[in-house]
């Protein structure tokens, strides 16, 4: 190496074969480049450090030059990455792009775009950009704006009509900082749709019902045992009722019949039907599943590998569909048929653990111009490329649950599963998913917007991901129905469900001393969605006598000395109604305007004896009126060793699982907290 490269030590070199002799030289004070049309090295620098020791250089060859990269290791500065040098320009010259986040791949109104130039992996200013410089299908421009500093563009369009919108940037559009024109833009194709059409609000989750629900099967409601509607755990099941608008799902020989577990047989304590892995199944005829369709099933395997293929739910025929398990593997996938009985298989995905409960299902969704088609579980949406013939709403299948062909007989539990006639958009799958993740004890991840997991019944929601991908109504599978949210932004949520105690009214509910129902709501919200319009099923509420409204905590649960918000309800048509703005989470319950527990604990004669103790500790709380005591104890670290609630005013603490140590007794009574040192030895 000689010429005009300054006189250091050369540590690297790298030809690139798609040049005239180019080389890249990387040496202690950073990297140079020459090639057959140059005289001298020149300091390549643009992206990469200048003046660092420079180990190591290697080349990214793209599709195109402007994908291509040269990247360089560094001692103690790292790795760093640039645009590949251009003989022709002598700079590499900016290339226009659409950055990621300022577009939707689809779009329901007149949208905008953002343009940026990029060179070396960084922004850069142009001049001479305007509208003439873009080719564009199937819209008009409005107006091409630049922001203040000069790097970002924000292209307004209007839309002619539904279909793809084709948006090009072209080359040499515009001039660089260094007078080099710019190379031109990928072709960014965003789909332009109709407007989602509102989702009912009685289904899964209060999404949905009977016109776009053509399937839901709930192992906690419609099972029958020999004519029983009321199954008891170990009984076989021989007709599954659909909550929906379709047949029921039968099954007519008593030894393929599967079996009703609940409780510690079910899965997080609601009730399943499982299914032997030898012959049961279960047989749904002419369901309408959809042109479009949207499945979720909620099954826990026997295993930590599926015993066999495709038994979750099975409809191999044209118009049909497959959620499909893999044998002896934790892996699964979706299948979507079309009326030639050619199949689109979705990617086979890994799930961990198939003996653990999972939400499993699919979207499907074709027009004239695309096919949408993403595998559901748990959390997550996949999509998978589709390229199928034509489906048909008015064509029937028959669906197998249990049983796929041949000896294909799953062997596992099944606590759900529902088919929505229609493509689910983002607002509605996040809503559904934390519907079936706080029932089934699935967690949601990352579209958690459920928090309260000890109230995991009837939980429903409404939501907005923008302006068209919103649900607004829901009441679901509970008797509260809320809509009408005032201010609900993008990417807010609010959704609620409760403990499952019964609608029944009490004098006494601690700390609420006045007349409410047993039954205790949880509600999250994420972001401010504003008021709402409550509503409550009147029909299974019995009328108290008195004046009731809706009893509102910002608290995980009603405590001593809380500050409540009371909501008066009237009743209208079917509903007691009100308007309500909740606070970011809490609870909510019905009753008459409340009263709260009050009383100074700390006035009161406590006394721990012995203490120290070595295996128990005797309580004694002196005179007072108060009805109830919430106790714990925490280790010199925080830890929480014992939790109670009490009504009794003496009562002992057994310590003898305990370590050796200094303890922190906390008893809470009204708004008032004592506390006491206790030491095991």
């Amino acid at each position: 190496i000689s010429g005009s490269i300054p006189d250091v030590r050369v540590n690297t070199i790298v030809y690139d074969i798609n040049t005239d002799e180019g080389l890249y030289v990387g040496t202690d004070m950073g990297v140079y480049y020459k090639d057959a049309t140059m005289d001298e090295w020149i300091a390549f620098g643009a992206g990469l450090p200048m003046t660092v020791r420079v180990t190591e250089l290697e080349i990214y060859n793209g599709a195109t030059l402007s994908e291509s990269r040269l990247r360089a290791a560094t001692y103690g500065r790292g790795l760093w990455e640039s645009d590949l040098y251009d003989s022709e320009t002598y700079y590499f010259p900016a290339a226009a792009y659409f950055p990621q986040g300022s577009y939707s791949e689809e779009e329901f109104a007149d949208f905008t775009v953002d343009v940026s130039f990029y060179k070396n992996l960084q922004q850069v200013n142009v001049s001479e950009f305007t509208v003439e410089d873009f080719y564009i299908e199937n819209a008009t421009i409005e107006s091409l704006t630049t922001a203040g500093d000069g790097l970002s563009h924000t292209l307004s369009l209007l839309v002619d009509q539904y279909g793809p919108i084709k948006i090009y940037v072209e080359n040499q559009a515009a001039i660089d900082d260094f007078d080099v024109l710019t190379y031109h833009s990928d072709t960014l194709i965003i789909m332009y749709n109709p407007p989602p059409a509102p989702f009912g609000f009685s289904g899964p989750g209060g999404v949905g019902d009977d016109t776009t629900i053509p399937m839901w099967l709930r192992a906690d409601f419609g099972t029958i045992s020999n004519g029983n509607d009321a199954p008891i755990n170990g009984d076989v099941i021989e007709q599954w009722i659909n909550q929906g608008a379709g047949p029921d799902a039968l099954q007519t020989e008593t030894t393929a019949r599967p079996t009703f577990n609940n409780d510690a047989g079910g899965i997080n304590g609601m009730p399943v039907l499982h299914f032997d892995g030898e012959d049961d199944f279960l047989l749904a005829e002419d369901v309408l599943p959809g042109a479009n369709l949207s499945i979720f099933s909620v099954v826990e395997g026997d295993e930590i590998n599926f015993n066999t293929h495709g038994w979750m739910a099975s409809a191999r025929q044209p118009n049909g569909f497959v959620i499909h398990p893999w044998e002896n593997e934790p892996r699964f996938s979706a299948m979507v048929i079309d009326l030639e009985d050619n199949y689109a298989n979705g990617e086979t995905q890994y799930i961990g653990d198939a003996a653990a409960a999972h939400i499993y299902g699919m979207i499907y969704e074709r027009t004239e111009y695309y096919q949408k088609f993403f595998t559901l579980f748990d959390e997550n949406r996949w999509e998978n490329t589709a390229d199928i013939g034509p489906r048909d709403a008015s064509v029937s299948v028959d669906v197998q649950y249990g049983w796929d062909y041949d000896e294909r007989f799953g062997q596992g539990k099944m606590g759900e599963h529902f088919i929505f006639n229609r493509r689910l958009y983002e607002s509605h799958r996040t809503i559904v998913v934390n519907y079936l993740g706080a029932k089934y004890g699935v967690d949601a991840g990352l579209i958690k917007r459920y928090f309260h997991g000890d109230r995991p019944y009837d939980v429903a929601g409404i939501g907005r991901e923008n302006e068209f991908d919103i649900h607004e109504d829901a009441q679901g599978t509970g008797i509260v129905r809320m809509s009408d949210a005032v201010s609900m932004d993008d990417t807010e949520y609010l959704l609620w469900g409760h403990d499952g105690a019964e609608y029944e009214w009490m004098e006494d509910g601690y700390p609420i001393l006045s007349e409410r129902l047993t039954t205790t709501w949880g509600y999250s919200q994420t972001g401010e969605v504003g008021e709402v319009t409550v509503r409550v099923l009147a029909s299974v509420i019995t009328d108290p006598g008195n004046d009731f409204g809706l009893i509102v905590g910002s608290n995980d649960d009603f405590l001593p000395g809380d500050i409540l918000a009371y909501y008066p309800l009237t009743l209208q048509g079917d509903y007691y109604t009100a308007t309500v703005e909740f606070p970011e989470s809490g609870v909510f319950t019905l009753g008459v305007e409340p009263a709260v527990a009050v009383e100074d604990l700390t006035q009161t004669d406590i006394s721990v004896f012995p203490n120290p103790s070595e295996d128990m500790f005797f309580v004694q709380i002196g005179q007072t009126s108060l009805a109830n005591f919430h106790i714990k104890v925490f280790d010199t670290l925080g830890r929480e060793v014992s939790n109670l609630t009490t009504t009794q005013s003496s009562f002992r603490l057994d310590a003898s699982d305990w370590s050796a140590g200094n303890y922190v007794l906390r008893i809470a009574g009204g708004d008032q907290v004592v506390v006491r040192q206790l030491v095991k030895f």
